[in-house]
């Protein structure tokens, strides 16, 4: 394992983050992946996957409570986006489930043995529920995080399907043309500064719109079910004002996960409408009254607050199993 060097990202004192490169194996292939990690070496682990267009950077307010309590923070660049190349050998694809299965191999590559969860936000939720349901992950993780997440039908806003997928899939092919391509991708670089969808690079905003048009809405749903019946741990959050996804999509995700209507709080003005969730709880729900699809960098400590019970509830389990197995 080794860190980067200037090329990637600028190192300094002031950086939260530590930025390393892993040579990994996903896809038959091997590649290497740029992460950011923060916290002791021994503190348990979660994992940040981001949305597209989207980098680690969007991930530092969220992590910087959790490794304050000695949490120890992993957040890939997934290909194409932030610090991380895509593949020369075109084995990779874009979609959620490749994206799951290069998160596996950095898994692998590090050795991790316990994830206390995986949080997913936007479009790397669908990422996440396919990297939990794997195999070689779904008994080591013990918790989901969805933050501002898709379900397991298309936002009303990119409806009809076949229209937006259609011309989702006409826009990558056309950025792709020598010449045509670069002239197709600054004219539309205004619309994603236009709705907060700015990338480390032009192509990686490209990639965003192109990946939602390959989402399996069956197979994540498939996967979703796996981790309802695994037991997992889960937080769903979720602000009534986002543009991108409604709430609807949300509470369905929190309902197909298993959360109880009376472990789902609601927050207007940072406060709560109800009493705390208790730290025994493994599956719960929180919504913010006027939050938006960032509030997961807005409203970190409502967040954390959430986060962390979750995790001494996990730690709880835990203990409880152990003494268990002894008796």
């Amino acid at each position: 394992m080794a860190s980067v060097g200037g090329s990637q990202e600028p190192q300094n004192g002031q950086n939260f983050f530590e930025i390393k490169t892993e040579t990994i194996t996903a896809l038959d292939n091997k590649m290497d992946i740029v992460y950011a990690e923060a916290g002791p070496k021994d503190g348990g682990i979660v994992i940040a996957v981001h949305g597209a267009p989207a980098t680690h950077k969007m991930f530092k307010k969220m992590a910087e409570p959790l490794v304050e309590k000695g949490y120890r923070i992993i957040v890939p660049n997934l290909p194409g986006m932030g610090w991380t190349p895509l593949p020369e050998s075109g084995c990779y694809n874009h979609t959620p489930r490749h994206k799951a299965e290069v998160i596996a191999g950095l898994i692998a590559a590090l050795d991790i043995k316990e994830i206390l969860m995986i949080c997913g936000h936007s479009m790397g939720v669908h990422v996440v529920v396919h990297l939990a349901a794997l195999p070689s992950v779904i008994n080591i993780c013990r918790s989901v995080c969805f933050l501002s997440g898709p379900g397991v039908t298309p936002h009303k806003r990119v409806t009809p399907w076949w229209f937006y997928k259609s011309a989702s899939y006409l826009y990558y092919w056309m950025a792709n043309i020598p010449l045509l391509g670069t002239g197709v991708v600054y004219a539309t670089d205004p619309f994603f500064t236009a709705v907060g969808m700015r990338g480390k690079t032009k192509m990686s905003q490209v990639y965003s719109l192109y990946e939602v048009a390959l989402f399996e809405w069956e197979e994540f749903t498939d996967d979703l079910s796996k981790l309802h019946d695994h037991g997992m741990g889960a937080l769903v959050v979720h602000g009534d004002n986002d543009w991108f996804i409604q709430l609807e999509i949300a509470e369905d995700n929190a309902r197909r996960l298993g959360v109880l209507p009376e472990n789902t709080v609601w927050y207007k003005d940072g406060e709560k409408s109800e009493d705390d969730i208790k730290d025994d709880v493994l599956k719960r729900a929180m919504f913010v009254e006027g939050g938006d699809h960032f509030i997961f960098m807005k409203e970190i400590n409502i967040l954390s607050h959430e986060q962390l019970s979750l995790l001494r509830a996990l730690e709880k389990r835990k203990k409880s199993m152990s003494e268990g197995e002894e008796s």
